[in-house]
């Protein structure tokens, strides 16, 4: 029979009374959840309510005003997210572009792997 309490190495990230400020405007006021393996996360709002600042804090570019992220010391992957508007080169092939981003992991990224399970293999541009 399967546990109903879960395992640190369930947990992927875990926020707590996350907050932050730019200037004098609060943006995110004590946030707490935690995502575990096998689930999803998605932030529906209006523009302007923090969805993008909270992504940015889980993923660590941006350190919160208050609060912490915490992850399991074994987490293998890094969290990431797709921002609306990506930073990418309309003259850059898709190869290009992931060998770009490839280079700033710390593994190798194999891609032609990644081409072939995204259905891109074998197209040029």
């Amino acid at each position: 029979m399967p546990s109903s309490t879960s395992s640190s190495e369930d947990t992927i990230f875990v926020a707590d009374d996350i907050s932050h400020q730019f200037g004098t405007v609060t943006v995110l006021d004590e946030i707490s959840l935690s995502v575990k393996t096998g689930e999803f996360l998605a932030l529906v709002g209006p523009n302007g309510s923090g969805k993008t600042t909270l992504l940015q804090i889980i993923t660590g570019l941006l350190t919160p005003s208050e609060g912490t992220i915490a992850r399991p010391s074994g987490s293998a992957r890094p969290i990431g997210y797709l921002p609306q508007h990506p930073n990418l080169r309309a003259s850059q092939t898709v190869r290009e572009t992931l060998e770009f981003y490839g280079t700033l992991l710390a593994d190798a990224t194999d891609t032609g792997r990644i081409l072939e399970t995204i259905g891109l293999s074998g197209r040029q541009p």
